[in-house]
Formats: C-alpha cells, sequence, structure tokens
C-alpha cells in the first residue's frame, strides 16, 4: 500500500501533471526503490511506443485497387437504373398476376369468357403448356435425386466428384495466384 502513491505519481508525472516538488520526492524514491524504478522504466517505453509516430506505407498496389473500385462501382451504377426499373416492372407484374385472377372469379367474369371459343382453346394451350412443364420438372427432379442417391451410396463415385471439385478450385486458385503475381509484377516494372 506504501507504494500506490509512489504509482500515483508515476502515472501523474507521465500525464505531465505532478508539481515539480512531487517530481523530486519521486525521483529521491526510486533511487532507493528498484520495483517504482522497474515501474518507471516499463511506462516510460510504453509512453515512447505509444507517443511514436508510426508511418504506415500503403500497399505497392494501393492505386490501381482504388482505381479498380472506382471503375467498378461507375460499372455498376450504370446498371442501377436499369434494376430499378425492372423490379418495378416485376413487381407490377406480380401484382397484376394476384389481383387479375382474383377479380376475374370474384366478379364472375369467368362465366361469360366461358363461353368464347378463344377462351376455351386457350385455357387448354395453357394446360398442356403447364403439363409439359410439370412434367420436365418432374424428369430434372428425378434425376437429381437419382444423382444424390448414388452419390450416397457409391462412395467411388463421391471421390470422383469430391478429387473432381478439389482439382477445380485448385486451378482456379493457381489462375488467380499467377494473374495476381503478374499484376504486381507490372506494376513493380511501372513505378521502378
Amino acid at each position: 500500500m506504501a507504494h500506490d502513491s509512489y504509482l500515483l505519481m508515476i502515472s501523474q508525472s507521465f500525464d505531465e501533471i505532478l508539481p515539480e516538488e512531487d517530481q523530486e520526492v519521486l525521483f529521491d524514491h526510486m533511487r532507493s526503490c528498484a520495483m517504482c524504478a522497474a515501474t518507471w522504466t516499463r511506462m516510460n517505453a510504453l509512453d515512447r511506443v505509444l507517443s511514436a509516430q508510426i508511418e504506415v506505407m500503403p500497399p505497392l498496389d494501393f492505386t490501381a485497387s482504388v482505381m479498380m473500385r472506382v471503375s467498378t462501382y461507375q460499372e455498376r451504377r450504370k446498371w442501377y437504373p436499369w434494376m430499378v426499373a425492372t423490379l418495378i416492372v416485376l413487381s407490377l407484374l406480380a401484382g397484376i398476376s394476384l389481383l387479375a385472377p382474383t377479380l376475374f372469379f370474384s366478379l364472375g367474369l369467368y362465366r361469360t369468357a366461358a363461353t368464347w371459343p378463344a377462351v376455351g382453346r386457350a385455357v387448354a394451350a395453357v394446360a398442356v403448356g403447364f403439363a409439359d412443364l410439370v412434367r420436365v420438372a418432374s424428369f430434372l427432379m428425378d434425376a437429381l435425386l437419382d444423382w444424390l442417391s448414388l452419390l450416397s451410396h457409391d462412395p467411388v463415385t463421391l471421390g470422383v466428384v469430391v478429387a473432381a471439385l478439389v482439382s477445380v478450385s485448385t486451378y482456379i486458385g493457381l489462375r488467380e495466384t499467377l494473374k495476381a503475381t503478374s499484376t504486381s509484377e507490372a506494376f513493380s516494372q511501372q513505378s521502378a
């Protein structure tokens, strides 16, 4: 507990709020107390580290990276109005596709439309098209389930698929590394 006042004085000294006469008392005490002197030394080292101005150099390709991001942003910005317009049109179409049948059946318009021959042919064509679509979707779903069943029951097939995925991943990684290496070499040659 006796050293607490000296530790407070050390802290105040580094904060430059310790009066001059207390500063001399502290230095006299540190000449005879190894623990306080060690604390002073550690805090002095920490103070130097914290007050040092660290120079951080940006990466060599910093400018090229920023300019690439700017151009990517500008490219995306060109498509933004088109994406918004597309989303608005799709939202309107979705609203109409929900509202039209509701009104058609709730207002009883289906009774009148059922008497027209063109409507009967259109409904038949839509039904045939929908049946074909269901058949194709069922075929694709069955094929997917057969594939997954084969993978889960045949370890050789699973090993071949995993090996192929690892090979493709390795190829893509090597290609990207080569691309990054050639870009950094070109940049270092430009800056030299």
